[in-house]
């Protein structure tokens, strides 16, 4: 919590300075401001797009050159994608050299939507199924956001908040779940729960504080059960409540099931929606189509983002997510930046989850997060599956290219920091050399 405040101040401080980086910086995406094209013309041509390219984007293809049946005229296009060149390089360096047994990636821009990498791999190699786009993973703790956001938004619930506990971390047993007013009960911080993703503590909050239908209704605020329409196409998200039993609401709630289904498309969208401030955007991948002589059939516009919870809210899951990189679950893989004095400007968080999944079969491993600096903002959606030995964390995956993104613009206003804490200290020394010498 103290490094967040300490980078909130360094923000400010420096937010002339920032602002003047973002002055230089042209988005990779194209904002057609002059098209004469309405919202339901632009809603069409995403869903032409789609039509065209799902069928490539199914086998993790994205091709640069097709032909498309654009106005009922079949048009030869070039086809360009919002993808960062190197934020896409540096995911695919990391699965074919770590070559875990399925993995997935996902960075968008958590401010506009755009796709800044998407890739599947396995083993070593690029996968024929684009399981970016897949909704056949399990969520596990990853739904401990949304379980979160709706006791914090809906009933007011602070992160300080304690409950007592007994039992094991990370199981969930009838015996520690209902076991009231235990004097062997240790205490615990919604907060720290968080951080560390102890299933009992949300189970426990979930039954003791809210309804059932809040699970839902919140999960359907950030697009569970629902269609994405964007230009390509994502499987939806699932969750259901099928009984009221309460240890199967306690399930849900921590994410300590195999219902939940979550692709890392949508994962990434969650932890965008919290690092804008509970604006979800909708998410992008084709900046543009142009035809053979260059002129433009269509230009990817903003759509704007949607409401999911408050800003307060989302504020307070920020520093909880935060918590997760500085003394949670993900400590060891965040540890290269959260000690490193050069990424002290740096806003990050996230969230871990794993648990057995089916499809692909193996231990699913998760991790959701964002890093921000200034007025850029980026999320990240990492998975990997492993059959039997894992090779590498997702949150180490995450973390490599949070610092990738992110590096140059942190070293500049560190850089320019010091510049300035030292110019102030001489500043002092000077007028102190004057003080003794007139005295």
């Amino acid at each position: 919590m103290k490094k967040l405040q300490r980078n909130f101040i360094l923000l400010v401080l420096f937010v002339l300075f920032i602002a003047g980086i973002n002055a230089d910086y042209t988005p990779q995406f194209i904002i057609d401001i002059t098209s004469q094209n309405n919202e339901s013309e632009d809603v069409e041509s995403r869903r032409i797009i789609s039509q065209e390219i799902n069928p490539f984007l199914e086998k993790n293809y994205f091709p640069s050159q097709h032909v498309l049946n654009w106005d009922n005229k079949m048009e030869k296009v070039r086809m360009l994608y919002t993808f960062d060149n190197q934020l896409q390089s540096e995911v695919e360096k990391l699965f074919k050299s770590y070559a875990p047994d399925y993995s997935s990636a996902v960075v968008l821009d958590a401010a506009t939507g755009q796709i800044l990498a998407m890739t599947s791999f396995e083993g070593s190699k690029p996968s024929e199924i684009n399981r970016a786009i897949k909704a056949t993973f399990p969520a596990a703790s990853i739904f401990k956001i949304v379980t979160a956001a709706a006791a914090i938004d809906k009933y007011s619930l602070s992160p300080e908040m304690e409950l007592g506990l007994t039992g094991a971390n990370y199981t969930l047993y009838k015996k520690n779940l209902f076991n009231e007013n235990n004097k062997n009960a240790r205490w615990m911080s919604f907060r720290e729960a968080f951080a560390k993703s102890i299933n009992i503590f949300f189970g426990k909050m979930a039954l003791k504080f809210m309804q059932p239908k809040d699970l839902v209704e919140y999960a359907e605020k950030f697009y569970f059960n629902r269609k994405i329409k964007t230009d390509f196409n994502i499987e939806q998200s699932k969750v259901q409540l099928t009984t009221a039993d309460e240890y199967y609401i306690a399930e849900i709630a921590s994410g300590f099931n195999t219902e939940t289904m979550l692709s890392p498309v949508h994962a990434a969208m969650l932890a965008a929606a919290i690092a804008n401030d509970g604006l979800m955007p909708i998410p992008y991948l084709v900046e543009g189509v142009f035809k053979e002589d260059g002129s433009s059939l269509y230009k990817s516009k903003i759509v704007p983002g949607l409401k999911v919870i408050s800003s307060e809210t989302a504020h307070k899951l920020r520093s909880m997510m935060n918590d997760t990189v500085e003394s949670g679950t993900s400590r060891k893989s965040f540890k290269e930046l959260t000690k490193k004095k050069t990424f002290a400007v740096l806003e990050m968080g996230g969230k871990t989850g794993s648990i057995t999944g089916q499809n692909p079969k193996g231990k699913t491993e998760w991790f959701v997060g964002y890093g921000k600096l200034g007025t850029r903002m980026i999320a990240v959606a990492t998975v990997v599956v492993n059959k039997e030995f894992w090779t590498v964390k997702p949150s180490f995956v995450a973390q490599k290219l949070i610092k990738t993104y992110f590096e140059k613009q942190a070293t500049i206003i560190t850089s320019a920091f010091k510049d300035e804490k030292k110019k102030n200290n001489n500043s002092k020394s000077t007028n102190l050399s004057s003080q003794i010498l007139e005295n």
